[in-house]
């Protein structure tokens, strides 16, 4: 009876149980959203602090000249680079990714640090 209210229950796939199964399977490429709520981060002074460790490039603000653009300065962003992790970090977000999946290397290790330290949140609003 009770297998009729869950038929997904019987024809979901067995997950593998023992960890060599679990280590033969290719891993995912990171990408996390990280955000900061109240207080934007300086994008010029977090550049020129990364800028000796990192590969550092400002991305072009697509700003109109005829129209007055409000909130130009909150869509300014830099992409960081290290050996296997990307950062696309504005001043209330941060996007870390990377294009194929591999292990994340020391450097990869101190950029994700970094960028965790900066932009505490994980949800993009403090009012849910």
């Amino acid at each position: 009876m009770i297998y009729r209210c869950f038929g997904w229950f019987k024809k979901r796939k067995p997950q593998p149980k023992s960890d060599p199964e679990r280590v033969k399977s290719k891993p995912k490429p990171l990408y996390r959203t990280r955000y900061r709520w109240w207080k934007p981060l300086d994008i010029d002074e977090f550049a020129s602090n990364l800028g000796d460790a990192f590969q550092v490039s400002f991305r072009p603000n697509l700003v109109a000249e005829d129209k007055i653009e409000i909130f130009s300065q909150d869509r300014r962003e830099i992409r960081v680079c290290a050996d296997t992790l990307s950062a696309l970090l504005s001043p209330y977000r941060a996007v870390l990714y990377q294009k194929e999946p591999a292990r994340l290397t020391e450097k990869d290790r101190k950029l994700l640090e970094i960028v965790m330290e900066a932009y505490p949140r994980g949800h993009y609003t403090p009012f849910l």
